[in-house]
């Protein structure tokens, strides 16, 4: 977002945000004259007030982008262990050695994995200035379980960043599973199947997806009387053409009438987005539905397999662990050496100026109408680039502010 703040000499700021606005965003966005929306006390709205929230939004957006938190004991410089000659940051203790090593072996990098623990991240975050990716995936087919006569296992469409870790069933909570204001699905997925099954249709979200780039490819379930070329393909599978086939309309629409899909099944209902595990410590409370107010509670969660209510586990990648009460303390250390201390102590570029934040409701009512409470607010102070006092102290792990 390219914005100049301009200054009158001694005067303080000298701008608009309408001016900043129309300096920094596409005018289709502020241009249409005249009023395009009305709020709910009756006030119109010009365009440019009415899409404020969308440019605010990804102001925030663009400015967060550049808060990279890379100063975590974890990024130290690497040693050698004296005794199993594995490599760790500099100055790790013996459990958090241990912990990252349970890290791995319970799978947890699959999701959280890369230098953001998120498999969420876009990958061209990590190219080099100038180069960039030729192709982007952003749906796989990968194994998740067995199938339902318990006879093989099933190839599963997953969104890449998206997974479904059994917190409460999918029926309660979809997810990803869910649709837009519009009626389109979120799961890029879902709309995958959509133009599968009918190819005169386009994708909602103009995405490429490549049938010769999935994990598990539709040629190794499909008879070859059952697929189809992938017209996507054309000029961008030239290494693995013979992956590049997705099953016929007739197949996939014979598919999706079946039983969970039959050899379509999706992982998208009860999906959420992976998160960054950087900072992990100071993050909660944890889960997409804020359930679990410690890491302890998160690490017992995955230890013991999810929550079994969920009908649908068979799609998630939550397995019962089987980690002994010293493991669990282990990973945990492991966990808080993802903390910069920048962060826990608010320096620069961690800083900002004070906040107001909604918190809740007020008894009283509220002046727009009966049943309505009046927002409550919190306060939080400015914090300047030194960080907070020692008065003040570094922040803490949520569940250190709950009354016992």
């Amino acid at each position: 977002m390219n914005v100049r703040l301009w200054h009158d000499s001694g005067n303080g700021l000298n701008t608009s945000y309408d001016q900043l606005i129309k300096k920094a965003f596409n005018k289709r966005f502020w241009y249409k004259q005249g009023d395009v929306e009305v709020s709910i006390s009756g006030t119109p709205y010009s365009q440019v007030e009415a899409n404020f929230a969308f440019f605010f939004g990804l102001a925030i957006q663009l400015y967060e982008n550049t808060l990279i938190s890379d100063q975590a004991p974890f990024d130290g410089p690497l040693a050698q262990d004296s005794v199993t000659d594995e490599l760790f940051p500099q100055g790790f203790k013996e459990e958090e050695k241990r912990g990252f090593n349970i890290f791995n072996d319970a799978h947890c990098n699959n999701c959280h994995s890369g230098p953001t623990f998120s498999a969420a991240v876009n990958p061209e975050i990590f190219l080099k200035h100038g180069q960039k990716l030729s192709y982007y995936r952003v749906v796989d087919r990968t194994v998740l379980g067995e199938q339902n006569d318990e006879f093989g296992v099933d190839s599963t469409l997953v969104d890449l960043g998206f997974t479904d870790t059994s917190v409460v069933p999918n029926d309660y909570d979809i997810g990803l599973g869910g649709k837009d204001p519009f009626g389109n699905p979120l799961s890029l997925v879902e709309q995958y199947l959509t133009v599968l099954a009918e190819p005169s249709k386009k994708m909602i979200d103009p995405i490429k997806i490549l049938a010769c780039e999935l994990d598990n490819s539709f040629v190794e379930d499909f008879f070859k009387s059952e697929l189809a070329a992938d017209k996507r393909a054309i000029g961008a599978c030239k290494t693995n053409k013979k992956l590049a086939k997705v099953p016929s309309p007739a197949v996939v629409k014979a598919e999706l009438a079946k039983t969970d899909r039959g050899r379509l099944s999706v992982s998208t209902t009860g999906a959420f987005k992976i998160p960054t595990l950087r900072n992990v410590e100071l993050t909660g409370p944890y889960m997409h539905n804020g359930s679990m107010k410690s890491l302890e509670e998160v690490v017992e969660f995955y230890n013991r397999g999810g929550n079994v209510t969920n009908r649908h586990h068979f799609s998630t990648l939550v397995f019962e662990q089987g980690m002994t009460e010293q493991d669990k303390k282990d990973l945990v250390a492991f966990l808080k050496t993802l903390t910069d201390d920048r962060v826990r102590w608010e320096k620069a570029p961690f800083d900002h100026p004070a906040l107001t934040v909604a918190h809740g409701h007020e008894q009283e009512a509220n002046s727009l109408g009966a049943g309505l409470a009046n927002d409550r607010y919190i306060d939080i102070p400015a914090v300047g680039r030194n960080g907070r006092t020692n008065e003040q102290g570094p922040l803490m792990p949520f569940d250190s502010y709950l009354k016992p």
